[in-house]
């Protein structure tokens, strides 16, 4: 009061004390401070003494009690996911799905909103690539109908929740950019190189599983090919699609008539070639041989080469001046015991081939 020279010093209470991080406290000039805890909302009850240093003598009072209340609400934070990629590759014309769910580690926030509901958002720049628009489920899994023209689409993907953004919550994630490659077979024209060798069902190399592929993907998905396995050559005509389906003429040869071996009980004479197209960046050709479509002898991977007339070998890795021309390549036989084979037997003699740098 007037006259009275004392220190005063708030003390300051509640029964809510779980609802902050940092309890309320009044200083001494009277600035009220605390800090509420992230996850808990609700209403605390504040008791705030101001007390004095006179003292109680002759029924003196020290001091005086106000209480006042405190509303905290919980504020939204943002959901969050995990993508499994960031580039998917599909063919045009087609309905797509992933197989596994896109997005993953989807939360609506902290464990207190996990009861929040977590949709998606997408946006598109290329929206003409599709004939259904890319949808992502609450589930993660991505789909959408690619159209007929190959192209390059770029998605940014926010998850979004239910929790509102009231007292300045978040309900959007950061966005996420994935990169959808939408291609046609038909792209993938030119030639496609490989060397067949012996699978896993093979135990020891074996010259009548080895030979070579070279298919030719021309205009307008045109396939033709040949094949040569156990130094007998096959030819192959067929078709591709824009999709990578492969058809293959009744009449062309997907039955391969091989030379058997008569050292060899039940060498199979006759073995089938299954063919699948693999589209993507590295475009590809499978290639399997075998008595049946379940039991593999041979396969290859045929890739089309890394250089060519319209892509020259970098000059890098390659001097043009010494080492651009034609070379003969001698293919010496193996001396005996040549796996086995006497020296009147297949594979025997020499061989001369041509290569072209």
């Amino acid at each position: 009061g007037p006259g009275e020279a004392q220190s005063l010093a708030f003390e300051v209470t509640t029964p809510q004390s779980t609802l902050f991080i940092t309890q309320p406290a009044i200083s001494a000039s009277g600035t009220l401070t605390f800090n509420p805890h992230p996850l808990r909302g609700g209403v605390a009850t504040i008791t705030a003494t101001l007390r004095d240093n006179g003292g109680t003598a002759n029924g003196g009072v020290d001091f005086v009690t106000h209480t006042f209340t405190i509303t905290t609400r919980a504020v939204n934070d943002a959901p969050s996911f995990v993508p499994s990629t960031t580039t998917i590759n599909a063919g045009v014309s087609r309905a797509f799905t992933s197989p596994t769910a896109f997005a993953t580690a989807i939360l609506a926030g902290p464990s207190d909103e996990a009861s929040q509901a977590v949709s998606f958002l997408i946006s598109n720049d290329r929206p003409d690539l599709f004939t259904s628009a890319p949808t992502l489920l609450p589930s993660g899994v991505l789909t959408f109908t690619a159209g007929p023209t190959p192209g390059r689409a770029t998605l940014t993907i926010r998850a979004k929740d239910n929790g509102g953004v009231a007292d300045g919550g978040v309900d959007e994630s950061a966005p996420l950019v994935l990169n959808i490659r939408i291609s046609s077979v038909l792209e993938a024209v030119g030639n496609y190189y490989a060397r067949l060798e012996p699978t896993a069902n093979v135990v020891a190399p074996d010259y009548r599983h080895f030979g070579a592929a070279k298919l030719t993907l021309g205009k307008g998905g045109a396939l033709t090919g040949t094949i040569i396995l156990s130094g007998k050559k096959f030819s192959l005509k067929g078709t591709v699609s824009d999709i990578g389906g492969i058809k293959i003429p009744v009449n062309e040869r997907t039955v391969l008539v091989r030379k058997p071996d008569p050292s060899i009980p039940s060498d199979p004479i006759n073995v089938i070639l299954t063919l699948t197209f693999n589209n993507g960046d590295t475009p590809s050709f499978k290639l399997t041989i075998g008595p049946s479509i379940s039991v593999n002898m041979s396969e290859c991977t045929a890739t089309r080469p890394l250089y060519s007339k319209v892509a020259l070998v970098p000059t890098t890795i390659l001097d043009p001046l010494t080492d651009k021309g034609k070379y003969a390549a001698a293919l010496l036989a193996l001396t005996a015991p040549n796996i086995g084979k006497a020296a009147t037997e297949y594979p025997q003699g020499d061989g001369v081939g041509a290569v072209t740098i």
